[in-house]
């Protein structure tokens, strides 16, 4: 029931804008009509400041055409979408924010459990963009990534033509971003040695379930300390590389005994205290799941445990997740549920 509500929220959204969404963001048909040019407002930047770029739409054909303009930039609120680089061609680390969005609002990649109404607004208007004229727009990309890493960055935005739906690629312009500057505030306190910067809180949306029906608990990590940290995210909603790299998951039925491993779980590292693969947080990077975390914020994690362990057998089972810190070199412990298993 959940997940229908908050389908049916989002539909209200998306439709919100009734004739706009229609003609703007569903694409009308014919040649490519635009191009998408984009300058450096900032050059270099101090880590943790805005960078902003300039986007110039110019409509290149000899008809005027419908496009879609945000009353806030999120980066455009679907409009664009923008890739960011660093030197040895890794994505940079997205914000929470740029991990829901994937440089955009992109709907799809979300499980509804994890929308807000923050990720969710689609606030703008249609307008028409004369034969030969352009449209300008700024985009700060410290939004969507975490340029807290000095280095160089190339960034790119794309986005799709109203009338073909063929996707427009900008020129790539370079950023430098360097040192953050010396507050004039005070700090706030470093974390406590031996204090974890997360927690995990762990639920599940149906406790009591029958044997033929997938069991799957939600993770949220929160960042609790006073900085951001970087985390590995999921690539997929159901994402089973996070479970032998970040992720262990314990489970017990009513005498104690863990049950046996499923199919998944066979060929997947989820017990044991011995730490990740250290080069699996590199892989992230060079794949681009990672996100950074705020303090005060969170990221949500769906894991199917029926996939590791063998729960046809009815009767209760005791969950817990525990996933590991990088700074104190231990594995964080969720609180435990318990799923009872019906025939």
């Amino acid at each position: 029931m959940t997940r229908l509500i908050t389908l049916v929220y989002l539909a209200s959204i998306l439709t919100s804008s009734g004739i706009g969404l229609a003609q703007c963001l569903i694409p009308s048909g014919g040649q490519t009509a635009t191009t998408l040019a984009i300058t450096a407002i900032t050059i270099t930047a101090p880590a943790g400041s805005p960078v902003l770029v300039n986007a110039v739409v110019t409509n290149t054909s000899d008809k005027d055409i419908s496009m879609w303009a945000s009353k806030t930039e999120v980066p455009a609120a679907g409009r664009f979408k923008a890739d960011v680089v660093d030197d040895e061609g890794r994505p940079a680390v997205e914000t929470r924010l740029g991990a829901y969005h994937d440089g955009h609002l992109d709907l799809r990649k979300l499980d509804p459990r994890d929308m807000d109404g923050s990720v969710l607004t689609v606030s703008g208007f249609c307008f028409t963009l004369r034969a030969g004229g352009s449209s300008k727009g700024v985009v700060d990309l410290s939004t969507l990534y975490s340029l807290d890493d000095p280095g160089r960055y190339t960034v790119v935005l794309t986005m799709v033509d109203p009338v073909s739906g063929a996707t427009v690629k900008s020129n790539p312009v370079t950023v430098t971003v360097g040192p953050a500057l010396k507050s004039r505030t005070p700090q706030a306190a470093e974390q406590p040695t031996g204090i974890h910067p997360f927690a995990l809180d762990l639920s599940a949306d149906e406790t009591t379930v029958k044997k033929t029906v997938p069991v799957d608990v939600l993770v949220v990590t929160k960042d609790v300390s006073a900085h951001k940290i970087t985390i590995r995210r999921q690539a997929l909603s159901h994402d089973s590389a996070m479970l032998g790299s970040s992720f262990r998951v314990d489970v017990q039925d009513v005498e104690g005994n863990t049950p046996l491993d499923a199919a998944l779980g066979q060929s997947t590292n989820h017990l044991g205290e011995a730490p990740p693969e250290a080069a699996s947080m590199a892989a992230a990077r060079a794949a681009g799941t990672l996100v950074s975390l705020k303090p005060g914020q969170d990221w949500r994690n769906t894991i199917r445990v029926s996939d590791l362990y063998d729960l046809s057998k009815p009767g209760q089972y005791t969950i817990q997740v525990r996933r590991w810190d990088d700074e104190t070199k231990t594995w964080v412990k969720s609180n435990k549920i318990t799923v009872t298993v019906t025939p």
